[in-house]
């Protein structure tokens, strides 16, 4: 093991930076997509609840039609879905039934490993942000070098978020 070159000391920084950014860009990727299965949820949610109370003879068919068009539903699509129909248990069972078919694993843990998984993106977000507002590894200083960062960091955000059609 040897040495760092002056070269390689003066690239840490610039390294470090880097990394700060795609951890931001990652995350707020995630959150759209999240935005996005939020969005899907309510609207099913909706649909479901709307059903139920109107003729439940037509949920199985509206559950149907969602087991359709959500083939493959991600563990955060389904807790948002259970989150919205927590206190309507006629609706609340077989969709129930069907995330856990879908997703095999149970409710319950389902709900704590989505729970884990974005206090896991919340903290990484928390130590990301604050890190890019005093690192060293900014280069310049003072207030103006701080606001280009945080206008390059949410750049990318509004980038990710054009190029998912929001």
């Amino acid at each position: 093991m040897s040495a760092l070159t002056i070269g390689e000391l003066w690239a840490v920084p610039q390294m470090l930076r880097t990394a700060l950014i795609e951890s931001i860009q990652n995350v707020a990727v995630r959150a759209l997509t999240e935005l996005r299965e939020r969005e899907i949820a309510d609207i099913w949610a909706n649909r479901l609840i709307t059903a139920n109370r109107r003729d439940p003879n037509q949920l199985f068919s509206i559950l149907a039609e969602l087991a359709k068009t959500q083939a493959s539903p991600s563990p955060y699509l389904g807790s948002q879905l259970i989150d919205h129909l927590y206190d309507e248990a006629a609706a609340l069972a077989p969709v129930q039934s069907w995330l856990e078919r879908m997703l095999q694993t149970s409710l319950n843990d389902l709900n704590l490993r989505e729970q884990n998984r974005q206090t896991k993106d919340q903290i990484s977000i928390g130590n990301a942000l604050p890190a890019c507002d005093s690192s060293p590894c900014w280069i310049g200083a003072g207030s103006s070098s701080n606001s280009a960062v945080w206008s390059s960091c949410f750049g990318l955000i509004h980038l990710a978020c054009i190029q998912d059609g929001f």
